[in-house]
């Protein structure tokens, strides 16, 4: 019992030398065999990308200098697409892609990385992604839905949009009800940042336009939003002084009936 308990003594004092894998993003931590880390959220379709460190130590506790030289995805999820690292890479990146199809929820994603040939005895090691698939990856404001602008005057519709996923994602804009001919823009948002988004909008005559804005992402179905905005199309500056070769001065506001019934009658010739 002595001996057993010196031995134990000296274990824990000592510690233990083990092989471990060191993540390196989205999010930072070390491993040992069979441990799990919280990834973060994601959502269906999206695609993310792990990295770690190809060194880490041996039994007896030495550096070992890409003692790993291969990380990969085993048993994904029925639909779910992964893609090794390339061989001896520094640091091992893994990319996965998420089902279109996938139900909400948490999902625990084995993978391995593995010594060629045990070369370095370290032999091979499984980790645990935890991920939590969902549609609550974006925070979406809007600083204005009133807007206001002159005749064919462009006027931007400012968004703020974070990314509180571990995938970048391409957004798409674009808007209905609206006389003029816009396109759609797609923008980046990066996994974990937050930007600002400009989209410009205009009509060609004076009047109130109640039209939807439509953000949507590329790569996954389950997000998308819709936005209830109004644009107010007034005589402006350059419209009354451009208007004089036609012989008539666009007054702001004060003839807005007369060009209201001048409109009707050039709708009825």
């Amino acid at each position: 019992m002595k001996i057993y308990g010196l031995l134990l003594f000296v274990f824990l004092t000592i510690g233990y030398a083990s092989p471990y894998i060191k993540i390196l993003a989205p999010v930072q931590g070390t491993l040992f065999n069979n441990q799990s880390i919280y990834v973060g959220k994601i959502a269906p379709g999206e695609t993310f990308y792990l990295s770690a460190d190809a060194n880490t130590t041996n039994y007896n506790g030495s550096y070992v200098t890409y003692g790993w030289n291969l990380m990969k995805p085993i048993n994904l999820p029925n639909g779910w697409i992964g893609a090794a690292s390339k061989l001896y890479e520094n640091p091992l990146i893994i990319k996965i892609t998420v089902s279109s199809n996938a139900s909400y929820g948490i999902y625990k994603i084995p993978i391995e990385v593995i010594n060629i040939g045990n070369y370095s005895k370290v032999g091979n090691l499984t980790f645990y992604a935890i991920v939590n698939v969902t549609n609550k990856i974006f925070n979406v404001s809007i600083e204005e839905r009133n807007l206001s602008s002159g005749i064919g005057e462009p006027v931007p519709i400012t968004l703020n949009v974070s990314n509180l996923g571990i995938a970048n994602d391409t957004f798409a804009i674009s808007v209905y009800n609206l006389p003029s001919n816009l396109s759609t823009n797609e923008y980046i948002i990066y996994y974990s940042k937050s930007n600002d988004l400009k989209y410009y909008v205009y009509a060609n005559q004076i009047g109130k336009y109640n039209f939807i804005l439509h953000l949507y992402s590329t790569t996954s179905p389950n997000i998308s939003y819709y936005y209830n905005l109004t644009l107010n199309i007034r005589p402006s500056l350059t419209n009354d002084i451009n208007s004089i070769d036609n012989g008539l001065i666009e007054y702001p506001e004060i003839f807005e009936p007369i060009y209201a019934l001048i409109d009707i009658l050039k709708r009825l010739i």
